[in-house]
C-alpha cells in the first residue's frame, strides 16, 4: 500500500510551486531568478515563476518587465501575460501589460529572438508549432502589440530605448492617452483618472521622467485639449478641453 500511494502521489509533488515578485507603487525592482536570469520589475507590478525539469514558466500578473535571460536550451523561457505567450532561449526583451482603459500587450526585443503567439494559439504544444497568423518571431529592435488575441504588424524601435523606463526615462510616439495614464499611476500616489472614453484613444507624442509623474497632467494640459481637475480624495481627472466641471 506505501508503496503504491508513493506511486500515487510523485506527479503531484512534481507539479512546481510559483513563487511571486512584487514592486511597490514607483519601485524599480531587480530580481535575480534560480537559473540566473535578471528581471527589472516596473512600478507597481507583479509575477509568478514556476521552474521545472523540462521548462521556466513566467505569468507577468500586472505592470512591466526587463527580462535578461540566462541560456538554456533544454529549458525555454515562457511569460504569459494577458492574451499573449512569449517563447525564448535566452534574450534581452520588455514585456508590458496592458490596462482595464487600454487592454494592450506589448513585447519589445532588445537583443537575440524572441517568439510571440496570442494564448489560444500557444495552447496547442507550443509555439514552435503554430502558422505565421497566430504567431511572429522578433528580433532586436522589433516590437509587436497584442490585443484582444490580434497580434499587430511588426514595427521598429531603437534599441537604445528599450525599457528606457529602467533609467526613469518614458517616451512616446502617437500613443493612446489611456496607455500614458496608465503608466503613470504607476508611479505616482494619486491616481489619474480618464473622464471620457473618447479620450481614452486621443494620440499623444510625449515623455517625462519617473520624478515628472506628479506633474505630468500639467503638462498634458498644456499641450492638448484637455482640462484636469483635482477631486477631494486627491484624485486627479482629465476631462475634454470644452467640457465645464
Amino acid at each position: 500500500m506505501l508503496a503504491v500511494g508513493v506511486v500515487y502521489l510523485a506527479p503531484w509533488q512534481s507539479e512546481p510551486t510559483p513563487q511571486g515578485y512584487t514592486s511597490e507603487l514607483a519601485q524599480v525592482r531587480n530580481v535575480i531568478l534560480e537559473d540566473g536570469t535578471h528581471v527589472t520589475l516596473g512600478g507597481d507590478s507583479a509575477l509568478e515563476v514556476a521552474f521545472s525539469e523540462g521548462s521556466r514558466r513566467i505569468n507577468l500578473l500586472r505592470g512591466q518587465a526587463f527580462f535578461n535571460v540566462t541560456k538554456d536550451a533544454a529549458r525555454p523561457f515562457l511569460v504569459s501575460a494577458q492574451g499573449a505567450e512569449v517563447r525564448v532561449v535566452g534574450t534581452r526583451f520588455d514585456v508590458r501589460t496592458g490596462s482595464k482603459l487600454n487592454p494592450v500587450v506589448k513585447v519589445t526585443v532588445e537583443e537575440g529572438i524572441v517568439d510571440v503567439a496570442h494564448k489560444s494559439a500557444a495552447a496547442h504544444e507550443g509555439l514552435a508549432k503554430e502558422n505565421s497568423a497566430t504567431k511572429v518571431r522578433l528580433t532586436a529592435g522589433q516590437q509587436v502589440k497584442i490585443d484582444e488575441g490580434e497580434i499587430s504588424p511588426v514595427s521598429k524601435v531603437g534599441t537604445a530605448s528599450v525599457a528606457s523606463w529602467r533609467d526613469g526615462k518614458f517616451s512616446y510616439r502617437d500613443a493612446p492617452l489611456s496607455e500614458i495614464v496608465a503608466d503613470a499611476n504607476r508611479y505616482r500616489k494619486d491616481r489619474i483618472i480618464i473622464g471620457t472614453r473618447e479620450l481614452e484613444n486621443l494620440r499623444v507624442t510625449t515623455a517625462f521622467t519617473a520624478d515628472q509623474a506628479d506633474t505630468l497632467v500639467a503638462m498634458l494640459e498644456q499641450s492638448l485639449p484637455v482640462r484636469v481637475f483635482k477631486e477631494p480624495d486627491g484624485r486627479v481627472v482629465i476631462w475634454p478641453g470644452t467640457v465645464e466641471h
